[in-house]
């Protein structure tokens, strides 16, 4: 009972924190990956950086995968990102969002979906970590 109520107030909270609306900061600027890459380091990023080209590549998987334009999954990550922030004080970046849609989405699974279970499995994972949900998700 415990772990539906969980999931029912996860699944309360996704939608409102989808209502508000947010300053989406990776959105800002030309290179999208770049910028998204730059908040996730918190340091500046060359356009030709390996990180960069990492970012690119799990962007366009992702938007490949979840059917979404890539501002939209971009926009989506970094709030859910900061959502996981606000609910656990554990640092999340846009990055690791996009990195999970990337490795667990499935086609004609909605962006949410995907997000949803990867927070799930991050919040009972003992440091809270990417590489821990990633982990326990077969990833």
């Amino acid at each position: 009972m415990n772990r539906f109520l969980a999931a029912v107030l996860l699944a309360l909270s996704f939608s409102a924190a989808a209502e508000r609306p947010a300053r989406v900061t990776v959105l800002e600027g030309d290179n999208l990956a770049q910028n998204i890459a730059a908040a996730a380091l918190r340091e500046d990023v060359a356009a030709g950086d390996a990180r960069v080209k990492q970012a690119r590549a799990w962007l366009d998987k992702a938007v490949a995968v979840t059917g979404e334009e890539e501002k939209a999954v971009a926009a989506f990550s970094e709030r859910t990102a900061r959502w996981f922030f606000d609910i656990t004080r554990s640092r999340a970046t846009a990055l690791e969002m996009i990195e999970a849609l990337a490795l667990l989405a499935k086609p004609g699974t909605p962006m949410n979906d995907t997000l949803r279970d990867y927070i799930e499995a991050r919040r009972a994972a003992a440091g809270k970590s990417h590489a821990e949900a990633l982990k326990a998700l077969g990833r």
